[in-house]
């Protein structure tokens, strides 16, 4: 490569953000590069969620110290930032440093070379924070350091903002926690907090989204309290959807534990003090989670399992007149399965839960009732879940078709898997009939996703069966 083509002397090489060399170069000689250098710089490319890694400050003893905190990759691969492309940049490293309360933002990068008229790597982030800010909130970005540690020294003192404390409890290690409730109709709440908190979701949950501007929203914040100081360990986003003036359904919407409070049983403590605040609640008709993770629905399982138990709603469903645990073989798994829609829906009523989580909790502790050596009932049971998740599969792999049910006659469970239907040009179906379209699907692409199903179903029943244990004992 010819050093006439692209002049890189002293003048035209500055400083970048925390010592980065970074390239100037006028239009003029930007032209005048060579292919092999816009094919060097310009086939650079990566998923911005790639280098982000995440920090946070718990105490103003590590803003002396911020490179040697623990770092986080951004948890979900198909998140808003990992969406963003960074272009024409060198081994890009970017670090986002959160304040232990408001959850404000300190932005630190470093990279090797940046090619021509390619943006800085902190862009996207930058216009992703200022989306969020609005004339009349607090600023909650910053590439200011000594801004940051201001942020953090205000955040260590006892805030002032309304509030009221929902629990208090000490958590394994001997940390006391405290949940606290804040309306987002509260001016300082919408002010300082409820924006950042909003940004800070698409770092932590996938294909978030922020909370509409609704009085109805509540937050339940979770605070690990040292001294004086509260650091913010989790939180919650609450709606309540009224049906009339007097009944509303609780709607648990954005969940988050940050890492560093993960695997200490704070997930469950916050949602379940959320499930018994609004069970408690006369006006509430029930509760419900948006869109849960697979670790959300075994948490709210839990909640729903440890009600049931304790207020006898599985008593007449699982045990027999004798008050005993009812043996469950091959002669009658069909039977305790088909329990009636009446019954899962008395059940859900009292749980304040939708009938389907009661029919699946059930299951799961019927599951737990087969002796592990009764092959054959274990097999009716395989085919009694697969055969229950068998449209729920044709519907997550073709998410755009609409499917019609296979008639009660032809067996699900065998090959050629197919659904028929015909369309007009708008998707809609408009005839079924013998001369209607077959899709078929390959015989082992949908056993092995059946097969998934059948042991996320299996994970989940044992989990609950050793809970259970520890509730009855």
């Amino acid at each position: 490569m010819e050093a006439t083509n692209l002049k890189r002397t002293a003048e035209n090489m500055d400083q970048g953000h925390n010592g980065a060399k970074r390239v100037k170069i006028s239009e003029e000689e930007e032209i005048k590069a060579t292919p092999e250098e816009r094919k060097e710089y310009g086939g650079l490319e990566c998923p911005l969620g790639d280098v982000i890694k995440v920090s946070y400050v718990r105490s103003e003893e590590e803003l002396n110290s911020l490179e040697e905190l623990k770092a986080y990759p951004v948890s979900f691969p198909e998140n808003l930032l990992q969406a963003e492309v960074l272009k024409g940049i060198k081994t890009p490293q970017i670090r986002l440093y959160f304040t232990p309360v408001k959850l404000r933002a300190y932005c630190s990068y470093t990279y090797e070379r940046r090619a021509p008229s390619y943006d800085e790597p902190d862009l996207k982030i930058k216009e992703h924070f200022s989306a969020g800010e609005e004339e009349e909130s607090d600023s909650f970005f910053t590439q200011d350091l000594d801004e940051f540690k201001i942020w953090v020294t205000e955040e260590m003192k006892p805030f002032e903002i309304k509030h009221e404390i929902v629990e208090s409890f000490t958590g394994k290690d001997g940390e006391i926690f405290e949940i606290i409730k804040f309306d987002r109709k509260e001016k300082d709440f919408e002010k300082g907090y409820n924006l950042p908190y909003q940004c800070h979701l698409f770092i932590e949950i996938d294909n978030a989204s922020v909370i509409e501007d609704d009085p109805y929203w509540r937050y339940y914040c979770l605070f690990e309290v040292k001294g004086d100081s509260k650091i913010l360990a989790g939180f919650t986003t609450i709606y309540k959807s009224f049906q009339n003036l007097n009944k509303f359904r609780t709607r648990i919407s954005q969940f988050i534990i940050f890492p560093d409070y993960q695997r200490k049983g704070l997930a469950y403590k916050l949602h379940d003090m959320v499930y018994k605040r609004y069970m408690e609640s006369p006006d509430c008709f029930q509760i419900t989670m948006e869109s849960p993770t697979p670790v959300m629905s075994k948490i709210y399982n839990r909640c729903v399992l440890e009600y049931l138990l304790k207020n006898g709603h599985l008593d007449k469903l699982l045990t027999s007149d004798k008050k005993d645990f009812i043996k469950v073989d091959q002669t009658n798994i069909l039977k305790v399965l088909s329990r009636s829609m009446a019954e899962m829906e008395t059940m859900g009523d009292c749980a304040k839960c939708e009938t389907i989580c009661c029919s699946r909790i059930y299951e799961f502790l019927v599951t737990n009732m087969i002796e592990e050596s009764d092959s054959k009932t274990h097999e009716i049971l395989r085919k009694y879940v697969k055969k229950r998740f068998y449209i729920e599969f044709h519907q997550d792999l073709m998410p755009n078709q609409r499917f019609i049910r296979l008639k009660k006659s032809e067996n699900r469970l065998k090959a050629p898997y197919c659904i028929c239907y015909e369309e007009d040009g708008e998707g809609e179906v408009i005839t079924i009939n013998q001369d209607a379209t077959k899709m078929l699907i390959e015989e082992e692409t949908i056993k092995m996703k059946l097969e998934l199903f059948f042991n996320a179903f299996m994970e989940q029943a044992n989990e609950l069966q050793q809970y259970k244990r520890l509730l009855l004992e």
